[in-house]
């Protein structure tokens, strides 16, 4: 389980190549897959945007936030938060940086639903130092599409993951990066680990 293996030679990929692959409890991720998926058949989840796009060219996934205050009742939320809080605390101490919390949301793309190349730490708000996704989806196969796709500073591919269940991949919040065209139902947890 995540919340116990040693997160330091993980930490140690991150420091030499910018992203890494934690292992993501099945079981867990399911128990996150079916909270995500009743949000979503409440009619809770909204079209994304982002700050300069609202007309859905950059992305047009939908998602739903997670908050730590207002949904403490929730065991699945409780669990996640639990999870997220410790992986920060360890970052903040390998790094020895002042993160102080994280954010998260779910993330659902339907069957054409795309984001294009963009960084997470904007120069408007360079806050957040680390990015994260929790992949929720079982048998995920290549011609589903949806790959996860990091690029570096002359655009070669650094990382590309197809986003099977079991994986939660960290990577430097200033990594250009993309979603591709998925091709079915594509579920993620997605997050940050920031300062305020």
């Amino acid at each position: 389980m995540l919340s116990t293996i040693n997160l330091e030679p993980f930490f140690d990929q991150i420091d030499q190549k910018n992203w890494t692959i934690l292992p993501f409890e099945t079981s867990f991720a399911l128990e996150i897959l079916s909270m995500a998926q009743q949000h979503y058949s409440q009619g809770l989840f909204q079209s994304a945007h982002t700050a300069n796009d609202h007309t859905g060219t950059i992305r047009n996934d939908q998602t739903f936030w997670l908050d730590q205050n207002n949904m403490t009742e929730n065991p699945v939320n409780i669990k996640i938060f639990k999870i997220l809080d410790r992986i920060l605390s360890e970052l903040k101490s390998y790094y020895r940086i002042s993160l102080d919390h994280s954010e998260c949301h779910f993330a659902h793309y339907q069957a054409g639903c795309f984001y294009k190349k963009h960084s997470d730490q904007a120069a408007k708000n360079n806050k957040r130092f680390f990015s994260f996704v929790i992949y929720l989806n079982e048998n995920w196969l290549e011609e589903n599409g949806g790959r996860l796709v990091g690029y570096d500073l002359n655009d070669r591919e650094i990382f590309n993951i197809l986003p099977q269940i079991g994986q939660m991949i960290i990577f430097k919040s200033d990594i250009i990066h993309e979603v591709l065209i998925s091709n079915r139902s594509r579920w993620s947890l997605t997050g940050w680990f920031r300062t305020s």
